[in-house]
């Protein structure tokens, strides 16, 4: 059991690995998008300026789409950033748990060395009980629940019941403040900061 929490736990530490390495990439990405939104409303207001709308109106369109991006960006990192968190206090969690366990074994192995000895020497039935609770308790230990796997579970759960999904459609239909940006109000903005 003890070898099976082990491979989990580097299991553990592998998507670990994997998520803190998704979030840099996110991060990144999101500043490369904040870059080039920036680079185009400045073009977009210059167009504006000169009188070509239609150019304008591209941009625009563009900028509301980069917008809509950085907000997915965004929630994807507080999300990836939630996840690692947690996966890390898992993880510690796990390993300390381990080393309970690992403790634990060798106090029962030399436990029953002991035992085996006084059984040996005619010793008594008082030391086959501390035996017997050594063992009681590893397996009381083995037998809790994981909370690395609780908490994959939770995830799962939660992204199952995410309420974004239902306020995206009800702003869409017309209820509700919108959830995105979209083309107009880009071009709002645009000619109002002339």
């Amino acid at each position: 059991k003890i070898r099976q929490s082990e491979l989990q736990l580097n299991q553990a530490k592998r998507h670990l690995a994997l998520l803190i390495q998704r979030k840099r990439s996110e991060d990144q990405q999101l500043s490369r998008l904040e870059s080039t939104m920036a680079d185009t409303e400045n073009r977009a207001k210059a167009a504006l300026a000169d009188g070509h709308e239609p150019l304008a109106l591209e941009a625009a369109a563009a900028i509301a789409a980069m917008e809509n991006e950085m907000k997915q960006r965004q929630t994807t990192v507080a999300q990836l950033e939630k996840q690692t968190q947690r996966l890390k206090a898992n993880v510690q969690s796990s390993q300390r748990r381990i080393i309970d366990l690992r403790q634990g074994a060798l106090s029962a192995r030399s436990i029953h060395e002991v035992n085996k000895f006084q059984v040996k020497m005619g010793g008594s039935a008082a030391n086959q009980t501390a035996a017997q609770e050594a063992k009681a308790l590893i397996d009381r230990v083995m037998s809790q629940a994981d909370p690395f796997e609780q908490a994959q579970i939770l995830e799962e759960i939660n992204q199952e019941t995410d309420p974004n999904s239902l306020t995206d459609r009800l702003a869409k239909a017309g209820y509700g403040p919108a959830t995105c940006t979209t083309t107009k109000d880009v071009m709002a903005r645009l000619r109002s900061t002339d």
